[in-house]
């Protein structure tokens, strides 16, 4: 029998807990700098910082389409070595300008994409960044990082403060804290967080392109906990979510679109993740502002 989740993580997306929806203050933790040290030496220098994290300026160039927030995929090395084109706008956002399909490419909308590497789903900046994007932005777009970015943390973890402020670091997988254990609190708190996150922003959409990655392995049992594997994950949010299987079959879908170990797109991946945003403007009365 497949495992459940506990009671306390088990309202649907639509109707998370009042306790997950409150704007409370959102705790940091400068207690746990420490951790780095005791988990493999010292931390990884951070590549990037919640201070610097703006979005576009409309008065100066405006804003595109779709605003997409996630890990590294859309960093400039990535997008370069699959040729898609962008531009710099601001620190750590690149755009996307917008392609019709009469050249027999893949059409896309334009979009804004902030790629800020290994973000954990449940740091502050997530809720902070989406909050903004949904305010300014027709369409927002989350690509749900690994479950287990942040993972140092996870002792630190509570269901009643869902998104905290981490030190200044980078926020790697740690080795050491990948066990069932660990697996199960990382997954139960991320899923927490997309549900605060669905339930506050109604028209935000996922894409669960790292857990398909990990879960989508023909031939292979996953280590990732059932309820954070991908055709879970796609059932419970089904309302925000944009599903890479509308557009390719389980079995092929990492070899055919996955240039790495780590899920980063070859560019018939960055094609099938413009396919899915172009599909947003076709679900009228969904997605529609």
């Amino acid at each position: 029998m497949a495992p459940k989740l506990s009671a306390a993580f088990q309202p649907s997306a639509q109707s998370p807990p009042a306790r997950w929806t409150q704007r409370r203050p959102m705790r940091s933790l400068p207690s746990l700098a420490f951790s780095a040290v005791a988990l493999r030496g010292a931390a990884l220098a951070a590549p990037w910082r919640p201070q610097d994290l703006q979005l576009p300026d409309p008065s100066a160039g405006g804003r595109s389409q779709v605003f997409l927030l996630g890990p590294s995929h859309f960093l400039p090395r990535h997008l370069e070595e699959a040729r898609v084109e962008s531009e710099r706008v601001r620190p750590h956002v690149r755009r996307l300008g917008r392609l019709s399909d009469e050249g027999g490419g893949v059409a896309r909308p334009s979009i804004d994409s902030m790629a800020l590497d290994a973000l954990p789903i449940f740091h502050r900046s997530t809720w902070e960044l989406l909050a903004e994007a949904q305010r300014v932005y027709p369409r927002t777009v989350l690509l749900v990082p690994n479950w287990y970015f942040g993972n140092r943390y996870v002792e630190s973890l509570v269901e009643d403060e869902l998104f905290v402020d981490l030190p200044l670091e980078a926020y790697n997988v740690v080795r050491e804290k990948v066990n069932d254990k660990d697996n199960q609190v990382m997954v139960r708190h991320g899923l927490a967080c997309l549900h605060r996150l669905a339930g506050s922003f109604p028209h935000l959409k996922f894409i669960f392109w790292c857990i398909a990655r990990r879960t989508l392995i023909p031939n292979r049992t996953s280590s990732v906990p059932w309820e954070g594997q991908y055709l879970q994950v796609v059932s419970r949010f089904r309302r925000h979510t944009l599903d890479v299987l509308k557009y390719c079959d389980r079995d092929t879908f990492t070899r055919r679109h996955m240039k790495d170990n780590n899920g980063h797109p070859k560019r018939q991946g960055y094609d099938l993740i413009f396919r899915l945003l172009a599909s947003m403007d076709r679900q009228t009365g969904i997605t529609g502002r």
